[in-house]
């Protein structure tokens, strides 16, 4: 350490606060270590301004070297420069105009019914109809199984000449020579016993799980439906089958 500034070492402060700038300038010793004022950069070329008080002082066009918030000024006015060039060429270039002719000739043009999309004209509707009538004058039934053997036989049946045709043989089982209910009561009964049969068949043939649950569910509407329109009877009916 140099000796001549060594006694006056307690004399340079922090200059980060108002106290010691106030102090420094006091005692006028420089601090230590010795920065470069800031400079900003300037252009090379002078402009002299001649209304200036000064009698036509340089005054120097200033440059921004600094970017903000991470986007340069400079390249911001390019790209806006850029964009107004590009919409100009854009509004320069040659656009048909569409939908702004005036028809002045009908007769040349057409009818304007014509111009509707998806509309067809006279003509075309006109070959439509004929051709339609012409497919249907054309038209042809295919051949029939029935010839003239089939129409003599047919013939002789109805006269009595020929027995008549075999009677289908009806349905056994009591299904269906069961006696129709007369009541609606009576219908949802026969109804879930029917299911019930149904059900105890599957049971037995070890395929029960699965129409069981739809079997209930179908046996457990019936039964509210009777329920509805008689209870005392719904009631008595069910413990019957119960106990059956």
């Amino acid at each position: 350490m140099d000796k001549s500034n060594g006694g006056d070492a307690w004399k340079i402060f922090n200059r980060d606060t108002e106290a010691g700038r106030l102090l420094s300038k006091l005692y006028g010793v420089a601090a230590r270590v010795s920065y470069p004022e800031p400079r900003r950069r300037r252009s090379n070329s002078t402009i002299v301004n001649p209304n200036d008080r000064e009698g036509g002082a340089p005054t120097r066009s200033w440059k921004t070297t600094c970017t903000v918030h991470s986007r340069d000024k400079k390249a911001e006015e390019a790209k806006e420069r850029e964009r107004k060039r590009n919409s100009a060429r854009v509004l320069s270039l040659a656009v048909p105009k569409v939908g702004r002719r005036h028809i002045t000739d009908d007769a040349s043009h057409g009818k304007g019914i014509n111009l509707v999309p998806r509309r067809k004209t006279e003509a075309v509707c006109r070959n439509t109809v004929e051709e339609a009538l012409n497919k249907k004058r054309m038209y042809r039934p295919p051949r029939s199984i029935s010839s003239d053997e089939e129409k003599a036989r047919l013939q002789r049946m109805m006269t009595g000449d020929s027995p008549s045709p075999p009677i289908a043989p009806k349905s056994s089982g009591s299904k269906f020579d069961a006696v129709h209910p007369a009541t609606l009561f009576d219908q949802l009964l026969s109804e879930i016993d029917e299911r019930r049969q149904h059900q105890l068949a599957m049971e037995e043939i070890g395929v029960g799980d699965d129409t069981r649950e739809k079997t209930a569910c179908e046996i457990k509407e019936r039964l509210e439906h009777l329920k509805r329109l008689d209870p005392q009877r719904a009631l008595e009916e069910v413990q019957k089958r119960m106990k059956a």
